[in-house]
């Protein structure tokens, strides 16, 4: 969703690939966003252009670039990242990163075995709990 003026609306785009992103930057009047794609993630000047067909060359300002990605459907595995700096003319001079775009190894089945059980004795733990007070 983008907000402009207090009025929520969306941007009627999905991000396709890995390469999409959301970018959000400050606004004269809060913050804007969009759906981008994206030139180069390891980049110091990260290239990047609408999805939408807005027009983010305007003034150089502060901005982030948000990335979220997780394993389908059992959502083990998440991924963030973010890319903080000045957007101007369609590049987004990077000062910092957090985060990775990788979503890792996927559990083995003994992973996901104990994972459960250790889920499992959290739930009983606190039903226990919950019945005595």
């Amino acid at each position: 969703m983008q907000q402009s003026q207090g009025v929520a609306r969306g941007c009627g785009v999905r991000r396709q690939s890995l390469d999409g992103s959301l970018l959000i930057w400050r606004a004269n009047d809060g913050l804007d966003l969009d759906v981008v794609q994206v030139s180069d993630w390891q980049a110091d000047q990260i290239g990047v252009r609408s999805l939408t067909g807005r027009d983010i060359d305007g003034p150089s300002r502060d901005a982030v670039l948000f990335f979220h990605n997780f394993e389908v459907p059992e959502r083990d595995r998440v991924a963030q990242f973010s890319a903080w700096g000045r957007l101007e003319r369609g590049n987004l001079s990077v000062k910092s990163r957090h985060g990775t775009r990788d979503l890792g190894r996927p559990a083995t089945l003994r992973e996901r075995l104990r994972a459960l059980r250790e889920l499992e004795r959290a739930c009983r733990a606190g039903l226990r709990g919950a019945g005595s007070h």
